[in-house]
């Protein structure tokens, strides 16, 4: 069985307190990523699985009520409640699932009636998406690791426009293999609207 970290083993300031509502089962895989929603639900994903969502029907002191969510989205290292919208950055392939999504329940029944792929980057690895921030200009942050190739619809300013490397020597790539072909840039953190239109 998983074994949670114990609450003692939190450090935090004054006046704050932890408790354990809730081990992940092995049914609900390991959790990569979460988020709240606007009615203190959390919006969970596992490192590979379908989202999860856990709901307190009891007071926040009793324990959630977990289920699965039948959405396209899956295996998300990001998520982010913001704009009446779940944003989740998928850990796949760009010629597939891979990249920035979001689902919006159109009519606050618990259901994501719609979902948009709004930006497609990959690989399908650990070191591909990851967290998502709102900023305080009202924009999403997203962190996008070393091996991911950044989305091709960046705004005019963007340091990431004719981006190059500039090598004196000779390159030499790892020998074991890692990271062959990535050139920068790859780890990142990009900025974009609520809609993704620009970056």
């Amino acid at each position: 069985p998983r074994v949670a970290t114990p609450v003692d083993r939190f450090i935090l300031p004054d006046g704050f307190e932890v408790t354990l509502v809730h081990t992940a089962t092995a049914s609900e895989g390991s959790w990569a990523s979460m988020t709240f929603g606007p009615q203190g639900e959390i919006y969970i994903s596992p490192e590979r699985g379908k989202l999860l969502r856990a709901r307190f029907a009891n007071g926040a002191d009793a324990a959630p009520q977990v289920e699965t969510l039948d959405t396209p989205v899956h295996s998300s290292q990001g998520l982010l409640y913001a704009f009446d919208s779940l944003y989740a950055n998928v850990a796949g392939s760009a010629d597939n699932d891979g990249g920035l999504h979001r689902l919006r329940d159109l009519d606050d029944d618990g259901i994501f009636e719609e979902h948009q792929h709004l930006a497609k980057y990959g690989p399908a690895s650990e070191h591909g998406s990851h967290g998502i921030a709102l900023g305080p200009d009202n924009k999403l942050y997203v962190v996008i690791g070393n091996h991911t190739k950044v989305p091709t619809n960046l705004a005019p300013d963007s340091p990431f426009q004719n981006v190059g490397e500039d090598v004196l020597l000779p390159r030499l790539w790892d020998p074991r293999g890692h990271a062959h072909g990535m050139y920068a840039p790859a780890a990142v953190v990009m900025r974009t609207d609520k809609d993704a239109k620009e970056w």
